[in-house]
């Protein structure tokens, strides 16, 4: 996991990595590194909702 996120990492150049959903309850924060979070599923939701507002 570390390294595919690490490659992805490389790519898109985030500041700070939520990851949540599917099977990410079976992940360990120590597997994702520094810049990543793992959130629940519901807080990644209720984030992307929030992304709309911010253009209002």
């Amino acid at each position: 996991m570390h390294q595919g996120l690490a490659q992805f990492d490389a790519i898109v150049n985030w500041d700070h990595l939520y990851v949540g959903g599917g099977n990410a309850r079976l992940l360990d924060q120590r597997d994702i590194g520094a810049n990543a979070t793992l959130v629940s599923n519901s807080n990644g939701l209720l984030g992307g909702l929030r992304i709309w507002d911010l253009h209002d």
